[in-house]
């Protein structure tokens, strides 16, 4: 069977000298796994197709034994270049990307991801430093999208940083300030509440979202106990 759809590549594998396996984020089937034989010969057509972020018109071929199906073709329509050209917007975008894939059940569609993803690389794309409320906007509406969105407005919270996520409820581009020391106050915020959510109800995070923290240049603060956050379903 013939599928057809919009997708953005998560993840390449070498599979052999010339072939890879590509992991990616589709419109209509969610996370799909393709075998690409043949995509790093010289006269492939999948050849300068198939690197991360790259979003493609595809079609493959589903396997009837396996989650791993054949692709055959491509037709790519963006490659956010700007990306490629600062080493902490690629460790974002990698991180969003492994996000993703752990959050999410193979060939199970989720609402709404597909665009949110593509939302989410524009924005970091053409913005021109890398931007931690931007990661940070990215992981609440995925939580929002898998139904896990925590209890913020009850947990422990500073106003400055339940303004910023009730600005993110209702919007689709993370709050901007001209207050760079408070909104970096309010980032470190927020990366350590959505990170111990995360870890409660997703397991541990990816381990590049640690590394985020580390290479942009916030000021740092003690940590502060705070109560753990709250899922809706939860009492």
């Amino acid at each position: 069977m013939i599928e057809e759809t919009q997708g953005i590549i998560l993840r390449t594998i070498r599979y052999s000298e010339s072939s890879l396996i590509v992991h990616w984020l589709t419109e209509d089937h969610g996370r799909v796994s393709t075998m690409v034989r043949g995509a790093l010969k010289p006269k492939s057509s999948f050849r300068g197709k198939l690197d991360l972020f790259y979003v493609c018109q595809l079609s493959f071929q589903r396997s009837t034994r396996s989650t791993l199906h054949n692709l055959r073709e491509i037709n790519l329509k963006e490659t956010f270049e700007r990306l490629r050209h600062d080493v902490e917007k690629i460790n974002q975008a990698s991180y969003v990307a492994q996000l993703t894939s752990k959050s999410i059940e193979e060939d199970t569609p989720v609402e709404g991801l597909f665009d949110l993803l593509i939302t989410f690389l524009s924005g970091l794309s053409q913005s021109r430093k890398p931007d931690l409320l931007l990661v940070l906007w990215f992981e609440f509406r995925l939580l929002q999208l898998l139904g896990l969105e925590p209890q913020w407005r009850q947990d422990r919270l500073s106003q400055s940083a339940k303004r910023v996520i009730e600005s993110w409820s209702s919007d689709d581009q993370a709050a901007q300030s001209n207050d760079v020391s408070a909104m970096a106050t309010i980032g470190m915020d927020l990366f350590r509440y959505f990170g111990r959510f995360m870890t409660y109800h997703l397991g541990l995070p990816p381990k590049l979202r640690g590394q985020l923290m580390d290479a942009l240049p916030l000021p740092r603060r003690p940590d502060q106990d705070a109560e753990k956050p709250r899922n809706r379903e939860q009492p």
